[in-house]
């Protein structure tokens, strides 16, 4: 038994480390199992959860379990796989969003404690009661709503949102700072998400911060677009607006932003206290900002 076992360590390494994937699911490790039956000479009496078991002990084949609170995600990595190689087999389709993007891009100093990875929902209607003045303030006068989706690994808080589904609009792939191809939010679809979610991008400081170090970047035509098509209930156009003034853009890439009269005031973030106002984008944002 140990020299079979001897064998079937030398042999299942040398598999691992010819298929160039270092990171499975279940499904993905039974199926390495089954193929390779034969070369790893696994009698027909040992189950693939045998042989997987067997693994886990003789070999650098780890478990990991990312206990998020509705749907713990089990993942199987072999020898060190980087953080977002593990990161992105989370859910089919998953990127990178809000701050995590604005790390991706180099548009922040500080080394995030939490990586905030987007999986669409299905398509869903928009809210059939449309925004009014009394709705904005009692919305957005409230602390924001927030995911509770959320795993620790690696000293990291990794939260799954849910976001709504856009097809997965402005998804690009680029090279995380730890060198791993990953999927991600493009820069204009980025700003965005940050204006909308501020408290996902690491505040409104952090996300002014990000429009400053990303507008020779930005295309405001795609930037306006990407914002009709997202096709939000809410006047984001006035925070992204603001945010582009205060970061120094043209003003030909404002009036993509003021096309229209604004209908109502609006809010940078929520939750503010004794906020200023400012006239021009009808906005009301935090003291002193």
């Amino acid at each position: 038994m140990a020299r079979s076992t001897k064998k079937l360590t030398s042999l299942s390494s040398k598999t691992f480390d010819d298929l160039g994937l270092r990171v499975f699911r279940l499904s993905e490790l039974r199926q390495v199992v089954d193929q390779h039956r034969t070369t790893w000479s696994i009698p027909s009496s040992a189950s693939a959860a045998d042989v997987i078991e067997m693994l886990l002990d003789q070999t650098s084949l780890k478990k990991i379990v990312f206990e998020f609170p509705h749907r713990p995600e089990t993942r199987y990595i072999w020898r060190e796989p980087t953080l977002f190689e593990t990161l992105m087999t989370l859910k089919p389709n998953v990127y990178c969003c809000h701050y995590s993007a604005i790390f991706v891009h180099g548009w922040t100093d500080q080394i995030p404690k939490t990586i905030y990875l987007n999986h669409e929902q299905s398509a869903k209607p928009r809210p059939p009661l449309s925004p009014n003045q009394e709705r904005i303030h009692h919305a957005f006068r409230q602390r924001p709503r927030e995911t509770k989706n959320r795993a620790a690994f690696r000293g990291l808080d990794i939260c799954l949102l849910n976001g709504k589904q856009s097809g997965q609009l402005g998804v690009v792939e680029e090279t995380a700072p730890d060198g791993t191809p990953v999927r991600v939010t493009n820069a204009e679809r980025t700003l965005i998400d940050a204006a909308v979610r501020p408290h996902y991008a690491g505040g409104v400081h952090e996300v002014l911060e990000a429009y400053r170090r990303a507008k020779e970047r930005i295309s405001a035509n795609r930037m306006a677009a990407y914002l009709n098509e997202l096709d939000y209930a809410y006047p984001y156009r006035q925070a992204i607006g603001f945010c582009m003034e205060r970061a120094g853009y043209k003003n030909n890439q404002l009036a993509h932003f003021r096309k229209t009269p604004f209908e109502f005031d609006f809010y940078l973030t929520h939750a503010l206290r004794e906020p200023d106002y400012n006239k021009s984008w009808r906005l009301f944002i935090p003291k002193g900002f």
